[in-house]
């Protein structure tokens, strides 16, 4: 499966590893978004300003990851799965059953 992005005016296709990459890394940051927030609606305290630049900088990270993916020549996709190892990390820190 090769799939095209239009990038400044150019084509770069994906492979088929690069596209299972970046689609696993957003599946794990839909996840971490969702129960991020869950955590803070659970919890007596509002999430504070820096919880929420946390959460929108690793979001931001994993676009970011998928735009140098498509902005370099084609591989193996390492680099949005090690990007997504990062915020697999993040989720295993969350435990909204001990928010307070």
């Amino acid at each position: 499966m090769i799939i095209e992005f239009p990038k400044q005016g150019k084509n770069r296709l994906l492979t088929e590893d690069e596209m299972k990459a970046i689609g696993l890394m957003f599946w794990q940051a839909n996840i971490l978004a969702r129960r991020t927030v869950a955590e803070w609606s659970l919890r007596k305290k509002k999430p504070t300003q820096d919880e929420m630049f946390n959460l929108a900088a690793t979001l931001h990270s994993a676009e970011a990851t998928a735009e140098e993916i498509m902005s370099s020549p084609p591989g193996d996709g390492h680099r949005a799965i090690d990007w997504m190892k990062v915020i697999v990390k993040q989720i295993e820190r969350l435990n909204p059953a001990d928010a307070s």
